[in-house]
This record gives structure tokens, C-alpha cells and sequence, in this order.
């Protein structure tokens, strides 16, 4: 896509564990980031909702867990589905904030569930910051649609 990552790593990565990775949630691009910067296989947790977006939906609802978040039996099945892709060795990842933030929002409040399932199944908690995502491509999703 035409941009360079400078990563700054505080920790090294084990290759051979799974992890949560947690990281912000500042536009569309940060799953790419998150994929380019992986040296393992990565299943994302995600909401159901973005399978309406054309043609991104499509690919989204065949390689992301989806979750309604309003529904119990949906995140109790993300637990199952968790725990069986952590069985063959990949490692997850969710944006813990749930939602591209408004521009003015640097950090906004996490859900629970990244927490959860880390705790669940006991791997470590990675946590990534990407601080020029949103300057470059923000992306915000409204009931209406995806907005640029």
C-alpha cells in the first residue's frame, strides 16, 4: 500500500507461542499492520456488524471469528471457536476499544473480551500502539456505512 513500518519492539516475540494481541484501534488499516508485523498465523475477533461493507464483508465473514456483542450465546461460541484455533498454534487478536475512534479520540475505553479470553486460555497479553495509522487513512464506521 505504499507505506513503511518502523517498528519499536520493548519485547521480543517467541515464535513458537501464541498471543493476544492487543493493539489500538486508530483505522481500517491497522489490521494490514498488525498482519505485516505477525511472524505466526493470526485469527482476528471481530463484529458481525462489518459483514454489511461491500466486498470486504465477504472476506470478513470467512477468515475473522465474528461476534454480536449484544448476544451471550454469540460470545460464549467465540470461546469455542477461540479455543479450538489456539489449539493448532495460531495466536488472536482484537482491538480491544471495539471501534475506530472519532479523530479527536486517542484511546478510547476497552471491552472486556481481549482480557477474557487471554485469561481463559492463558497466553500473554500483547500490547501495540500504532501511532500514525489514523494520520494516514481514517476510516469510520457509522450505522450508514463506511466514511472516509
Amino acid at each position: 500500500m505504499g507505506f513503511r513500518i518502523d517498528l519499536t519492539a520493548d519485547e521480543k516475540i517467541d515464535v513458537d507461542k501464541s498471543y493476544m494481541f492487543c493493539p489500538n484501534h486508530a483505522s481500517l488499516l491497522d489490521p494490514f499492520v498488525l498482519i505485516v508485523l505477525s511472524k505466526r498465523p493470526i485469527v482476528f475477533v471481530g463484529k458481525k456488524e462489518l459483514v454489511k461493507i461491500p466486498v470486504f464483508g465477504f472476506f470478513y465473514k470467512r477468515t475473522v471469528i465474528m461476534v454480536d456483542r449484544s448476544s451471550v450465546e454469540s460470545r460464549k461460541r467465540v470461546f469455542e471457536m477461540a479455543k479450538k484455533r489456539l489449539q493448532n498454534g495460531v495466536s488472536m487478536a482484537i482491538f480491544p476499544e471495539g471501534l475506530v475512534p472519532e479523530e479527536d479520540v486517542v484511546l478510547a475505553p476497552f471491552k472486556k473480551g481481549a482480557f477474557s479470553l487471554a485469561i481463559e486460555f492463558e497466553i500473554p497479553i500483547v500490547p501495540q500502539v500504532y501511532y500514525d495509522c489514523k494520520r494516514f487513512f481514517l476510516g469510520i464506521f457509522l450505522k450508514e456505512g463506511l466514511v472516509f
